[in-house]
């Protein structure tokens, strides 16, 4: 009951109708607010990672020389990367593991004058059982880390769709409902600053 009668009342309940539909129209703005600010809070993050760009890993790499370009269908790609300034977030992973320096020329070279036909077996195998696992660990990273980018592509939409919903429970004077608003919020946060972070 309102003390001060039933217009009053009516004021209020039309004064709380107008707040919420203002808040449901511009729900679609709040929520990209938040996305845009952790998407360009992880575009600081990546412009200061030091890193190669694409184009220069490529004229670096094997498909520099212009005729396996054209020989080899699979540089395509590559050589079309070479003009965009795309960091290779890889490069700084694949230099720390030096691959070319354990199996190059050189190793073999010193390994080959080893006459025990046991020892190289072993020691090859260790090596390539060793860079194996590597690799897999390598890939499994990177294609979960694929998934988790991909996942949130979907969670951010079903934030959005729901944004009205749920700042309507925010608008509404039960506690029940803002428990579920605080959830909404708390996904649109963590999956706003998911790249950021992991940057």
């Amino acid at each position: 009951t309102c003390p001060a009668g039933a217009r009053c009342c009516s004021m209020q309940m039309l004064v709380r109708v107008i707040g919420i539909a203002l808040i449901i129209n511009f729900s679609f703005f709040f929520s990209r607010v938040v996305i845009d600010g952790g998407n360009i809070l992880a575009v600081q993050f990546y412009n200061n990672i030091p890193a190669p760009t694409l184009g220069a890993a490529a004229s670096n790499g094997p498909v520099a020389d212009k005729t396996k370009i054209a020989a080899s269908a699979i540089a395509y790609p590559v050589a079309d990367l070479a003009s965009s300034d795309t960091k290779d977030l890889t490069a700084n992973i694949m230099g720390a593991m030096q691959v070319q320096s354990i199996l190059n020329t050189d190793s073999f070279k010193a390994f080959a004058q080893d006459s025990n036909f046991f020892f190289k077996v072993a020691t090859l195998s260790f090596i390539y059982i060793c860079m194996g696992v590597i690799f897999g660990l390598l890939a499994a990273m990177f294609f979960t880390i694929g998934l988790k980018f991909i996942s949130r592509v979907v969670e951010l939409w079903v934030v959005i769709i729901a944004s009205p919903l749920a700042l309507l429970m925010y608008a509404t004077s039960n506690p029940n409902a803002k428990k579920y608003f605080n959830q909404w919020l708390n996904a649109l946060i963590t999956y706003s600053l998911y790249p950021a972070i992991f940057l």
